[in-house]
This record gives structure tokens, sequence and C-alpha cells, in this order.
């Protein structure tokens, strides 16, 4: 991400440069008579300093960045599987973490300036048999390498809350990331230890944009829905 960000403060003052050439010389000597103090000036010179620096800027942060940077582009849906590992023989805390969910949906929004696991949620029976749900989102990350990142996380599993970190080694085919094998580590609010595991992303076969979305708004509607009502007994 450093690479990224360097990129757009080169970006950022080579057309600062840019603004302040054509302030001097475009409009004050090409179009002298575009008056800055008058209403159609004042939008004329706005317009063309948007178009010049932030028009510019807004495309590379969107889009432009990922086809430069096409290494570390996580942006979008992953599918993942994950294994646990209790951190003692303790056997409340071994049907908890057996009692957690090995495999889902979760996406990565990223920037020049950022890069997050978005929050996902799953549903889930805990050790006692109530339905539950479990969520997760990363609290921070950043890349050590092209191909490992480290970020730490929270996941809360019914009004239990825990955190963790984790270090995710990067695998690319032709150059874009396709495949992750993350090591994690979680530990409770009193820093004693919960679990340790792996963790495997991989990106989804190709479909539209909006067939994923689908099904990501079709696992959370899931995930939230209540129980449905008991039928009414009929009379005989």
């Amino acid at each position: 991400m450093h690479d990224v960000q360097r990129q757009y403060r080169s970006l950022f003052v080579s057309l600062l440069g840019v603004a302040i050439v054509t302030h001097f010389v475009v409009i004050r000597v090409v179009i002298p008579s575009l008056d800055p103090k008058s209403p159609i000036g004042f939008l004329m010179q706005t317009m063309i300093y948007t178009s010049i620096v932030v028009l510019p800027l807004f495309v590379f942060e969107k889009w432009a960045w990922k086809w430069f940077n096409r290494q570390i582009d996580l942006t979008g849906p992953w599918q993942y599987s994950i294994s646990y590992v209790p951190a003692t023989n303790e056997k409340s805390l071994h049907d908890f973490v057996e009692s957690l969910p090995r495999e889902g949906i979760t996406e990565v929004v990223q920037s020049p300036f950022s890069v997050r696991f978005a929050s996902g949620a799953e549903p889930y029976t805990d050790e006692d048999g109530a339905e539950r749900v479990v969520s997760w989102y990363s609290t921070s990350a950043d890349f050590l390498t092209d191909t490992r990142l480290v970020d730490s996380f929270e996941l809360r599993a019914g009004n239990r809350l825990f955190r963790g970190v984790e270090e995710t080694t990067i695998q690319r085919v032709r150059g874009r990331p396709v495949k992750t094998h993350t090591q994690f580590f979680m530990y409770d609010t009193q820093y004693r230890p919960i679990a340790s595991g792996e963790l495997f992303y991989q990106r989804p076969s190709r479909k539209p944009a909006w067939s994923v979305s689908i099904q990501l708004a079709d696992r959370a509607a899931a995930v939230l829905k209540p129980a449905d009502p008991p039928a009414p007994a009929r009379c005989s």
C-alpha cells in the first residue's frame, strides 16, 4: 500500500503543478478576460481546476490504482474456510470453538489508503444449543510486503467479544491475488488465549457483481431473519 500512496502523492504534486501553470499561463495570459470575480468567471475557473486536479485524483482513488497495482488488489468478495484449534482442553471452551462456523463469504474493502475485511456474519448454534450470530471485522490492516498482510480483528459471538491478530500470505495467478493462507490467534478481552488456526480465502468463480451482491444480501437476511412462529393447530 505504501507504493500506492506514493503514487497518489506524486500524482497530486504533478496535478498541483499543472494547476499552477494553468492559472498563471493559460488563465492570466491566454484568456485574461476570464474575471474570477464574476459568477461566470468563478464558475469557469472552478470547472477548470476541478477537471485538472479533483477529477484525476477521484479516478485514481476509485479505479486507476487497481490497474497499476493489481498484484495487491484484494477488492471484492472472497469465499473462506477456517479451522480452529482450542487453546486449552477445557470442555466449555472446546465446545464453544467447535460450534463456530467453518465457511462463508466475506468482502474486502480497499483503497489507496487502507485495506480491511468488511463486517461479515454467519448463523451458528452455540454450545448450549441456542441459535446465535457470529460476526467479525478488521480493526486495522497493512501490507508488510506485496505478498504478506497483517491485520487485527474483532469477533462477536452472541454477547461475547474476542480479539485477534492474523498474518496472511497472498497467492497470485497471472499477477492477480486469487488465494490466501492466513494463520491467526484469538483471545478474549482479558487476553486469555481462546483459539488459533488457519484461514483460507479464495476468490469465487467469476460472476456478475450483482449476482455476488444478491448472494451476500441473502446470507445477511438469513442471519437476521427471526424464527417463524409456530403454525396454529387445526380444529378437527
